[in-house]
C-alpha cells in the first residue's frame, strides 16, 4: 500500500486552471479576495490587487504551465513565482508551483503551495486532491484521511485519490470502508493491479481469505513476476485449506 503515486497529468491541471481564470477569479482577485468568504477567515485582509496585475498574473500562471509541459523546470517556477508576487491572493498559481514541486520531488514544498491554494479557496478540489497523494506518499494518513475525503466530497474522487482514500482508511483502522474505497476505485478505472492488491491485503485482514485470493490472483495475472504476491497468495491458499479442512 505504501506505492507511491504520480501526480496529476499536466493536461488536467491546465484546463481546471484556465477555467478557473476566466471563469471567476477575476474578479474575486481584483478586488483582493472580497468574493470568497473563506479568503478572508483564512487570511488576514488582502490588499486590492489592480486590474492589470490580475491579468498579468493569468498570464505568467498560464505561462509556467506552458513551460511545465516543455521540461523547461526553472522558466516555469519563475512565472508561477512572478504570477505570485503580482497577485498573492491568486490560489490557482500556488496550486500549479505546487505541481511543479511535486514533480522535481519537492513534496512539501508541494503541500505548502496546496495548503496555501486551500486557504485562499476553501472549495479547490483539485488541490485537496493533490494533497491527498502527496500525503499518502509520506505516510501521514490521519491528514490524507481528512484531505482524501474532502477532495471526494468536492467532486474530484479520481480513481487515484478514492484509492488513497482507502489506503488512509485502512491505515487508521476502517477496514470495510477501505474495501469499498478499493472496489469503487477498481470500478472506476484505477490502476487495477494496486488496488487489487490493497483490495487483497483489506480483505484478508477481514477474514474474507476466498475474496482475498481472488484478487491476489487477478494481481498476479497482471503482474506476474512479484514474488511477494506470489508468496502472499501461497500463504492465503494454504490458510484458505486450513479453514475447510476444520470446518470437514
Amino acid at each position: 500500500m505504501g506505492k507511491k503515486t504520480s501526480g496529476f497529468l499536466l493536461i488536467s491541471s491546465f484546463l481546471l486552471l484556465s477555467f478557473l481564470f476566466f471563469g471567476c477569479t477575476l474578479a474575486n482577485s481584483a478586488n483582493g479576495g472580497a468574493g470568497n468568504a473563506s479568503s478572508k477567515n483564512a487570511l488576514s485582509q488582502p490588499a486590492p490587487v489592480a486590474a492589470q496585475a490580475v491579468k498579468e498574473a493569468n498570464y505568467y500562471t498560464l505561462s509556467g504551465l506552458e513551460k511545465m509541459a516543455a521540461n523547461d523546470t526553472s522558466g516555469a517556477m519563475a512565472d508561477f513565482e512572478k504570477a505570485i508576487s503580482l497577485n498573492p491572493a491568486f490560489a490557482p498559481a500556488y496550486y500549479a508551483r505546487g505541481e511543479l514541486r511535486r514533480n522535481l520531488s519537492d513534496d512539501n514544498g508541494a503541500l505548502e503551495d496546496y495548503g496555501t491554494s486551500i486557504k485562499l479557496d476553501a472549495n479547490f478540489g483539485q488541490a485537496y486532491a493533490s494533497a491527498c497523494n502527496v500525503l499518502n506518499d509520506l505516510a501521514r494518513f490521519s491528514e490524507s484521511l481528512l484531505t482524501c475525503q474532502k477532495a471526494v466530497d468536492l467532486g474530484f474522487g479520481a480513481p487515484q485519490v478514492i484509492n488513497n482514500l482507502g489506503v488512509a482508511m485502512f491505515k487508521n483502522g476502517d477496514v470495510n470502508g477501505s474495501i469499498s474505497q478499493f472496489t469503487k476505485a477498481l470500478e472506476g478505472g484505477a490502476d487495477g493491479p494496486i488496488v487489487l492488491r490493497n483490495r487483497a491485503i483489506a480483505r484478508k485482514k477481514m477474514g474474507d481469505i476466498k475474496g482475498a485470493i481472488d484478487d491476489i490472483e487477478a494481481y498476479l495475472e497482471l503482474v506476474p513476476g512479484d514474488t511477494s504476491s506470489q508468496d502472499f497468495h501461497s500463504q492465503l491458499v494454504a490458510t484458505y485449506e486450513a479453514q475447510k479442512s476444520k470446518k470437514i
